[in-house]
């Protein structure tokens, strides 16, 4: 038999650790150190201005009247014949370019401004560009009205280099081609 502080311990939460007689054994300690009292959750009691509040709301998502129900009912099938008799014309799509710029982790485009030759002249650079990069050269000259030895592709490195500082103008650019 247990001693009477063990079996009060006992029904006491689990995390408690029962104190051992000589009495007790392994398998009793184990069985005495998992028992729980179940829980009974109750569902929270609305005040009497929250039950009319929410008798209200109710009341407001029905219409009592049936000549309202109707009018309803009449107006959402005239919208639906409607929408079905004038379709919306499809919107006209943009036309894919045959390059891509890779974007980075985070969404953004790789479009870099550095400074070269102690720090007198700009450059930007467009990195990780697939697809066709000379149609991209071919579009930055056309773009920026430059000479086209000013705009070049680094083959080894896959890069768009262009002298100048252009970063904003070509995000924007990039962004309406939907690249």
């Amino acid at each position: 038999m247990l001693r009477p502080t063990t079996l009060q311990r006992a029904a006491a939460p689990a995390r408690r650790l029962v104190a051992l007689s000589p009495l007790t054994t392994a398998s009793t300690t184990r069985c005495l150190t998992t028992f729980r009292a179940p829980t009974i959750k109750t569902p929270p009691r609305l005040s009497p201005a929250m039950k009319t509040k929410a008798q209200s709301m109710w009341a407001m998502a029905e219409p009592a009247d049936p000549a309202v129900l109707a009018a309803q009912q009449a107006l959402a099938k005239r919208l639906k014949e409607e929408a079905l008799a004038n379709p919306v014309a499809p919107v006209a799509e943009i036309e894919k370019p045959p390059y891509r710029v890779f974007r980075t982790a985070s969404g953004n485009l790789q479009v870099y401004q550095e400074r070269k030759n102690r720090l007198n002249t700009f450059v930007t650079e467009i990195r990780k560009v697939g697809g066709d990069p000379m149609a991209l050269k071919a579009d930055l000259i056309e773009l920026l009205k430059l000479e086209p030895k000013r705009v070049t592709y680094k083959n080894v490195s896959g890069k768009v280099v262009v002298w100048g500082a252009h970063k904003e103008v070509i995000c924007k650019f990039l962004e309406s081609r939907g690249c």
